[in-house]
């Protein structure tokens, strides 16, 4: 069985992280008036963290297929930890 080793690190709210003001203004304007989904947005979220690699792997090329997006995964790469495998 592989074994990974994941690190998570936990950003406070509001400190000039890149698309966090746009996240914000989203939010807002979701809840003040929802829209039905389509795309992404219709299907469900993960619920945990993806179980391996390769998972996490179709998970992110889900994401880019999609055109809305990829600017903003090319933004929060920046972000990302390291995966290391051990």
């Amino acid at each position: 069985m592989a074994v990974f080793n994941i690190q998570v690190r936990w950003s406070p709210g509001h400190t000039r992280i890149i698309g966090n003001e746009a996240a914000d203004r989203l939010a807002d304007a979701e809840a003040k008036a929802p829209s039905q989904p389509y795309g992404m947005a219709a299907e469900p979220t993960a619920s945990r963290p993806p179980s391996n690699m390769k998972e996490a792997v179709r998970y992110l090329k889900a994401l880019l297929t999609e055109p809305e997006h990829f600017e903003s995964l090319l933004e929060l790469t920046k972000y990302f930890t390291t995966i290391c495998r051990r």
